[in-house]
């Protein structure tokens, strides 16, 4: 086997799978189920906080950002982290992105 396509096919063994795996992390992250109650005082923050708890990873985002927002009370059952994210900052500057793995919550300039 010529040497090119010995190297090419390391290449693909060693990088392909990760960009994968990483690129399906993501996709299931957001889609991921879950069931939690956002009740009528409570504060954007302190749902972030618990969204985090139930998906398992941290998030990104500045405290103070989310300070001024009351969270929209809601019992949700088996709801995916994106239909809950979209629910809760829907009316607000306040978006989401995916990046490097990590959600990350930011403000949209006024």
């Amino acid at each position: 086997m010529p040497k090119n396509i010995i190297l090419l096919l390391c290449w693909i063994i060693t990088c392909w799978p990760a960009d994968l795996r990483y690129r399906y992390d993501e996709v299931t992250m957001l889609e991921k189920k879950i069931n939690i109650i956002v009740y009528q005082k409570e504060i954007l923050e302190s749902v972030i906080y618990r969204l985090q708890l139930s998906v398992g990873t941290t998030f990104e985002f500045d405290v103070r950002m989310l300070a001024a927002y009351q969270a929209k009370e809601s019992n949700y059952k088996d709801v995916s982290l994106k239909q809950i994210l979209d629910h809760q900052l829907a009316g607000t500057p306040l978006k989401y992105k995916l990046k490097k793995g990590k959600l990350v919550l930011y403000h949209l300039p006024i």
